[in-house]
C-alpha cells in the first residue's frame, strides 16, 4: 500500500472498503508514473458520504494537484478562462467537486470535456465528485459519455463504526473530554458525517458557554435542532458491545477466536436477539455469516452464564439498559 495513502485522513469502513481499494490503485498508478487507466474517476455519493472529504485528501496526497469547487470552475470558465487553464493544464491531477454545479453552464460543461480529452492525453488525472441527490440538469451527453469511459465509485452512507471513529476524532481534534459511549451516542444519532460534524459544532459552542458537556437532555435537543432520530439496530448494539470491550464491529463479526472477543460477540448476539428479536439465521448473516447453531449456542451460553456469574449479568443489563434509552 502507498504510505502516502495509508496515512490519510479518511475514515474507510466496511461498506466502503472495495470503493477505497479501487480508488487507491487508479492513484498509485498514476504517482508510480504508469498513467492512470481511467480517466475521469467520478466519486458519487449522497450528501454527507464524504466525497469532498475524499477529493481534498488525494489532491492533497498527490504532487501537483488542483483542486476546484464545481462554482469555482464555473466562474473561472466564465470569467478568467486563461487564468483558470494556467492553474491546471500542468497539473498531475485534477479534483473538481460538485460537478452538478457545472451542469448548469453548457459553456463549462464543453470546457470540462475539452479538459477531460486534454489530460487523458498527456497521462494527467482527472477526478470529479457527484452528488446522487442533485436536482435539476443532468449531464450533457458529451459531458455524460466521458464519464461513462471513465472509472466510477459510489460511496455508501457511513455506518455506524465510520461514524463514531469520526466522532472520536473531532472529539480529541477539539479536546473534547468526552467517554467512548457518550461518543457512540453522538454518532448513531448521526446519520451522516455532515451532520456529525455540525453537532460537534453545537457541543463545543455549548461547552465554551456553560464550561461543561450537554446532558443526554440537552444533547437530545441540539441532536433534535440538527433533524438526528433516534432508532436501535442491530448495527447500534454491535458497536456499543465492542466499545464496552475495546473492539471494533469488524472484530466482533470476525472469526477471531480470543476469548474477550468471543464473549463480545456472544453478548451482542444475546441482545441482539433479546432487544429486537432477530431470528438465529438472521443473527448468522449480522455476525459475518456464521452458522445459526453457533448462534443459538452463543445465546442460550449467555443466558445461563447470567444465572452464575454476577459480574456478567451486571454487565449486561447495564448494557441493555443503555440499548433501551436508545428508543423513543
Amino acid at each position: 500500500m502507498n504510505p502516502e495513502v495509508s496515512n490519510s485522513s479518511f475514515i474507510v469502513g466496511q461498506k466502503n472498503s472495495n470503493a477505497w481499494a479501487s480508488l487507491e490503485k487508479q492513484l498509485d498508478a498514476l504517482r508510480r508514473g504508469d498513467g492512470i487507466p481511467y480517466i475521469p474517476i467520478v466519486i458519487k455519493g449522497s450528501s454527507g458520504s464524504g466525497k469532498t472529504h475524499l477529493l481534498k485528501e488525494f489532491s492533497r496526497m498527490t504532487e501537483n494537484s488542483v483542486y476546484l469547487s464545481g462554482r469555482d470552475f464555473v466562474y473561472g470558465v466564465l470569467e478568467s478562462p486563461k487564468d483558470m487553464f494556467s492553474q491546471i493544464r500542468d497539473a498531475a491531477l485534477l479534483c473538481v467537486d460538485d460537478i452538478h454545479f457545472i451542469f448548469e453552464n453548457e459553456t463549462a460543461q464543453r470546457e470540462l470535456c475539452y479538459i477531460i480529452d486534454r489530460f487523458a492525453d498527456n497521462g494527467q488525472a482527472v477526478m470529479l465528485a457527484l452528488s446522487t441527490e442533485s436536482p435539476g440538469r443532468k449531464a450533457s451527453p458529451s459531458l455524460e459519455s466521458r464519464m461513462a469511459m471513465g472509472f466510477a465509485v459510489t460511496l455508501a452512507e457511513p455506518d455506524l463504526d465510520v461514524r463514531f471513529r469520526y466522532v472520536l476524532r473531532c472529539f480529541e481534534e477539539r479536546n473534547i473530554r468526552a467517554d467512548r459511549e457518550y461518543a457512540l451516542t453522538v454518532a448513531r444519532l448521526c446519520q451522516n458525517l455532515r451532520t456529525v460534524k455540525g453537532t460537534v459544532n453545537k457541543i463545543e459552542a455549548f461547552i465554551d458557554l456553560t464550561g461543561q458537556l450537554p446532558d443526554s437532555a440537552e444533547l437530545s435537543r441540539l441532536l433534535s435542532d440538527s433533524g438526528a432520530t433516534l432508532e436501535l439496530s442491530a448495527e447500534t448494539i454491535v458497536t456499543m458491545v465492542g466499545t464496552r470491550y475495546g473492539l471494533s464491529s469488524k472484530e466482533l463479526k470476525s472469526k477471531k477466536r480470543d476469548e474477550r472477543i468471543v464473549e463480545a460477540r456472544q453478548i451482542a448476539m444475546y441482545l441482539c436477539r433479546d432487544l429486537l428479536g432477530e431470528s438465529y439465521p438472521n443473527l448468522g448473516k449480522i455476525f459475518g455469516g456464521k452458522d445459526h447453531s453457533t448462534v443459538i449456542y452463543s445465546v442460550k451460553k449467555i443466558e445461563d452464564a447470567k444465572e452464575n456469574d454476577k459480574n456478567l449479568n451486571i454487565l449486561i443489563n447495564e448494557l441493555s439498559r443503555l440499548c433501551r434509552t436508545m428508543i423513543r
